[in-house]
C-alpha cells in the first residue's frame, strides 16, 4: 500500500498539468513572440524531417522519462496561466484594430 501513497503526493490533484495542457503551453510558448502572435511556425530541418518548434517540442516531450515530464507538468501549470492570458491580451488588441 506504500506506493499509493507515494503515488497520491506526485498527482496531487491540480499540482501538475496534463498531458493536454502540455500541449497547450507548448502550443502558446512557440506562437507568442513579444506582443505578436504567429499563426503559422517556421519550419525547422530537424535530422532529415521538416517540422516546427511546437513539434519538436512535443517529439522531445514524449520521449522523456517520468520524473522529467513530472518537471515539465510542474513547469507548464505554473507558466500556462501567463501564457493564455498573453494570448487573450494579444487577440482582444488585434480584434480592437479590425473593429476601429
Amino acid at each position: 500500500m506504500w506506493c499509493l501513497t507515494e503515488l497520491k503526493k506526485y498527482f496531487k490533484q491540480g499540482e501538475l498539468a496534463n498531458d493536454f495542457d502540455v500541449c497547450r503551453y507548448y502550443d502558446l510558448k512557440a506562437r507568442i513572440k513579444g506582443n505578436k502572435y504567429r499563426k503559422e511556425l517556421p519550419k525547422i530541418n530537424n535530422n532529415g524531417i521538416i517540422m516546427n518548434e511546437f513539434q519538436i517540442k512535443i517529439e522531445k516531450y514524449l520521449l522523456l522519462d517520468e520524473k522529467s515530464k513530472k518537471k515539465i507538468k510542474l513547469k507548464a501549470k505554473k507558466q500556462l496561466p501567463y501564457f493564455e492570458q498573453k494570448f487573450k491580451q494579444i487577440m482582444s488588441e488585434q480584434y480592437k484594430k479590425i473593429v476601429y
